[in-house]
């Protein structure tokens, strides 16, 4: 990613609508009231992105089956590295970890992505998101 903003931001071409680069990035997050809650709900994208290294494309499967199907010792690792990079947690910690990723990569906007097996979670994360950030709902329209 940094060395895609990279070659962005050194090969642009300015214009009268816009003389700068703005640089933007998409990033899956999922926000909860608690981590413990995010990381149950996390087990979907998991198990469908651990699915998806061994060529498996399934339809999104709830927490609750993602947990009762234990991982093998690959799979174990795979989720490890998984579980490293994502961005999830309370609305704080995403907001943190987000704002930090802004700020290191030198973003002016960033757009997040959350899809979750049900659709009430990803709408709560938004939600509690747009808090963490203070933005108001007349921002999404």
């Amino acid at each position: 990613m940094e060395q895609a903003l990279d070659l962005y931001r050194k090969n642009y071409r300015p214009s009268a609508k816009n003389p700068k680069p703005i640089a933007t990035i998409c990033v899956w997050a999922l926000a909860a009231d608690t981590e413990e809650e995010a990381l149950h709900q996390f087990r979907t994208r998991e198990r469908s992105s651990i699915d998806r290294e061994y060529g498996i494309r399934l339809p999104l499967i709830s927490p609750e089956e993602a947990a009762a199907r234990p991982y093998s010792a690959a799979e174990g690792v795979i989720a490890e590295k998984l579980r490293r990079k994502a961005v999830v947690g309370s609305a704080e910690q995403v907001a943190a970890r987000l704002k930090e990723l802004a700020k290191r990569l030198e973003l002016d906007e960033l757009v997040v992505v959350t899809w979750t097996y049900d659709p009430a979670p990803r709408h709560r994360s938004y939600e509690l998101l747009a808090q963490a950030f203070a933005m108001e709902k007349a921002q999404f329209t």
